[in-house]
């Protein structure tokens, strides 16, 4: 049995699973993918990219691959909630917000089926190792290691592979989060359950007498004995269609009830696949179990009415990458992966929580709304969460909790706050903070004294002598609450960690003391 040895191995090849790979070869860390299907999704699943994700995204370079992915139309992209074509629609909204005042990249709406090649081309450009078509039979943690048993399911072979750590990206069944003892739960006891069972019919039909070709729509249906969802996709004339189900149904049923929601009873329709899921909403009650670590949808299930799972995968792997690099090059303890749980564990609940409420008012009203937090501002999830963890150094005063415990605060409220993401500025000679940010730890300073050299860190000083570069630094203080002789310190998912309002001694050396310290849990808020 052939052996060898990767810092890292993935189990898994989704959104999670293939983010995680390219953003940790980003970071230096080539690891290894192994995935049990053959290629990438060939559903159109998980619509939407939201601007936070965008942003850990742009240092890969893939941002605008995304965002011209064909069939992308964010302009016209609506959400209905009624009782079907052509009768009442008792909401009907664009979820696309104007967020240009907080960030430049806007939204995408690719599908799973798009953004994951897209990802896997990233990840091997960026150094990883993939293999489809082959599955974990088994693994053992070890004190300094973990042993997994691979096979590669077209000739059978297995092989041995020693990883320091193993991330566990193998989606909503979480084989290996289970094997570990692991459990879940809700917003709320009822709710720490599968929701629905549910089947995607994909199929091809001429809609355009119904759907204008100009518009992209998500509708969901209030007709509970026909269907629950109908989604546009990016090729002309695809769609699918969200019905109650737990195992496919024969293609003339399909049929049927595809011309029902439609209205158009002898509409020509090819059903091209079906995929069963479960709907359900809980988070993993721990993310992380030694040098076993879970992401994406084996760290929590969320329900798509809101269009978070997709995006809180990406999120997580862009959190935990930058990590388990800095581990994996010995510059931190595991303290530093603890905070992967105290960071990203709240983020799912809250999102959890506002997607059930979602869940109830668009699709089952007659569940209620017992036990589910209060409705939250989208903007606010995009950009208004805060890490309170060892991660984080807050020297100034308390900023309370919101009253749910959600950590989730209106973007204005926080910015400039150690622990909420740090705010976009431009930096002057073309370029912004997203051109900077995603690598490394960035010093961003308006005042010569904090141009230091300190391993690990990158210092940026924020405009010059010039008037237009005087108003560029002003931005830059106003935006991070700081004076113009201060300093802001920004980790490398993008979020702030640190900040001096004022000119310190030793600059050099206070910068190589926090950073320590936050690496390895020793801050001590002096």
């Amino acid at each position: 049995m052939a052996e060898s040895t990767v810092p890292v191995l993935i189990v898994g090849g989704g959104m999670a699973g293939l983010s995680c790979a390219a953003f940790l070869g980003l970071h230096g860390v080539r690891a290894l993918l192994v995935e049990r299907h053959a290629g990438t999704s060939i559903e159109p699943r998980a619509i939407g990219q939201h601007p936070r994700t965008l942003e850990h995204l742009y240092p890969l370079g893939v941002v605008e691959e995304i965002r011209t992915s064909p069939g992308v139309r964010c302009d016209n992209w609506r959400i209905v909630v009624g009782e079907g074509f052509g009768g009442a629609e008792l909401e009907s909204r664009q979820p696309q917000l104007d967020v240009s005042d907080l960030s430049p990249v806007g939204w995408g709406t690719a599908t799973q089926q798009q953004i994951e090649p897209i990802l896997r081309r990233s990840a091997v450009t960026h150094g990883a190792r993939l293999m489809f078509r082959t599955e974990l039979v088994s693994y053992e943690q070890r004190r300094d290691d973990v042993t997994a048993v691979l096979r590669d399911l077209r000739t059978g072979a297995e092989r041995t592979v020693r990883a320091r750590y193993l991330v566990a990206a193998d989606g909503h069944r979480a084989t290996i989060r289970r094997a570990e003892g692991v459990g879940t739960h809700s917003v709320h006891e009822r709710w720490n359950r599968v929701l629905h069972h549910s089947l995607n019919i994909v199929f091809d039909a001429d809609l355009s007498s119904v759907v204008p070709s100009s518009e992209a729509l998500l509708y969901y249906l209030r007709r509970d004995d026909i269907a629950r969802t109908f989604v546009t996709t990016e090729f002309p004339d695809r769609h699918v269609l969200g019905v109650e189900a737990a195992a496919p149904l024969p293609t003339a049923e399909c049929v049927d009830i595809v011309r029902a929601v439609v209205g158009i009873p002898d509409l020509p329709v090819r059903v091209v696949s079906q995929h069963t899921w479960q709907m359900a909403a809980f988070v993993a009650d721990r993310y992380r179990v030694g040098r076993v670590l879970f992401v994406g949808d084996s760290a929590h299930v969320i329900p798509p009415t809101g269009g978070w799972g997709g995006n809180t995968a990406i999120g997580d792997a862009a959190e935990l990458s930058w990590k388990l690099a800095a581990q994996v090059r010995g510059e931190a303890n595991d303290t530093l992966l603890d905070s992967y749980e105290a960071e990203r564990r709240p983020v799912a609940e809250a999102l959890v929580g506002q997607s059930l409420r979602n869940y109830v008012t668009r699709i089952a009203p007659h569940e209620g709304l017992d036990g589910l937090p209060p409705d939250t501002d989208p903007v606010a999830l995009t950009f208004g969460f805060r890490y309170r963890s060892s991660a984080v150094a807050d020297d100034g005063p308390e900023l309370p909790d919101p009253p749910d415990h959600r950590r989730v605060f209106d973007p204005g409220q926080v910015a400039g706050v150690p622990g909420a993401r740090a705010p976009y500025v431009r930096l002057g000679g073309g370029r912004s903070t997203l051109d900077v940010f995603g690598r490394d730890w960035v010093l961003l300073c308006g005042d010569d004294r904090w141009n230091v050299t300190v391993p690990g860190v990158r210092a940026y000083r924020v405009a010059g002598p010039q008037q237009q570069r005087q108003r560029q630094r002003q931005r830059f203080t106003q935006a991070y609450r700081i004076d113009a002789d201060g300093a802001a310190l920004v980790r490398p998912d993008g979020v702030l960690a640190w900040k001096s309002v004022h000119a310190v001694d030793e600059p050099a050396a206070r910068v190589a003391t926090v950073l320590d310290h936050l690496l390895t849990g020793r801050y001590d808020r002096r």
